[in-house]
């Protein structure tokens, strides 16, 4: 399963805990993920996926989430290199090249 697109929601100056942007991406032009957020700590870039507040164990829980770590560090590093694409560019979107 690969990525086709990441769309960018950039938050300018960095946000809450250094949050630098949101995203959406899609995999294999079939399946949209998002709300995954990008934070900026100590020169290190974090990925966070979408969570969801279950409020009767007040505890928050992942809408979805990479199983594989080979698979989030793929989607971890096509986040980092197109965010890095908008920087340079301005572009929003961005299309990885497989």
């Amino acid at each position: 399963m690969g990525i086709t697109k990441v769309k960018y929601f950039v938050v300018s100056p960095p946000g809450y805990k250094g949050m630098v942007a949101s995203c959406s991406v899609i995999l294999d032009n079939s399946l949209l993920l998002t709300n995954i957020k990008l934070f900026e700590r100590d020169g290190e870039k974090i990925i966070q996926m979408p969570t969801h507040t279950l409020k009767k164990y007040q505890k928050n829980v992942e809408i979805f989430h990479p199983v594989s770590k080979s698979f989030y560090e793929y989607l971890k590093s096509t986040i980092v290199e197109g965010y890095n694409n908008y920087k340079e560019t301005g572009s929003y979107d961005y299309y990885p090249e497989d």
